[in-house]
């Protein structure tokens, strides 16, 4: 049994990908393009890694932190426009149940995250939040959790939406769960070799509960 879970936070548990996409269509014409995003441009970037994306997107690399802040921005004015993904917290609530210990590491503001579980009372299912981005990416970040709340590698897997999120467990050799209702599609995360790939929050019981 898998003694600790730590979740991504943005597109796994909370719902982003539709207000992402509202945000990027208010800020993409002030970085060069004035179409901004129609659904299938989304379904199309979901396949792709961020420096394709950008290329997709015709947005120079050097922009994109600028805009990574002005889209963070956007978020925080928006937050309590979030809701959780679909199933996710029945979910928790059953793996709190069964003495799961959870956590959550995301790029996200810590005041983003604290005031979204607030609001949706999953507050008491978590038992650290380690937010924030860091230069050093997200492998540093869920290393430096791990360590802080003296969790061993072999007690832990991660759960993420995105191929950075398998990177990153990859480069500190920690097991990933992939989850298809976020930023990424089946199709680039498979490539990838996770852990696991699911469709659906309720197949995470079937893969950190006991039989």
């Amino acid at each position: 049994m898998t003694k600790v879970v730590i979740f991504d936070f943005d597109g796994t548990i909370s719902d982003i990908m539709e207000l992402v996409s509202d945000i990027a269509n208010d800020i993409l014409p002030d970085y060069g393009r004035p179409q901004g995003l129609s659904q299938k441009d989304i379904q199309t970037l979901r396949t792709m890694t961020i420096p394709q994306a950008l290329r997709y997107m015709k947005i120079p690399a050097y922009r994109l932190p600028k805009l990574a802040i002005v889209a963070r921005q956007e978020l925080t004015k928006r937050i309590e426009e979030l809701k959780p993904i679909a199933g996710i917290t029945e979910v928790l609530k059953t793996m709190s149940d069964n003495d799961v210990e959870m956590g959550i590491v995301t790029s996200n503001s810590r005041k983003n995250v604290m005031s979204f579980l607030r609001k949706n009372d999953l507050k008491h299912h978590f038992s650290f939040v380690e937010a924030g981005a860091s230069i050093f990416g997200k492998s540093r970040n869920i290393r430096h959790a791990m360590k802080k709340q003296r969790i061993d590698r072999e007690d832990c897997i991660y759960v993420g939406d995105e191929i950075r999120d398998i990177e990153a467990c990859k480069a500190i050799k920690l097991d990933c769960i992939s989850v298809t209702w976020g930023a990424n599609a089946r199709s680039i995360l498979e490539k990838r070799n996770p852990s696991a790939v699911i469709d659906e929050p309720k197949q995470l019981l079937e893969l950190i509960l006991p039989n």
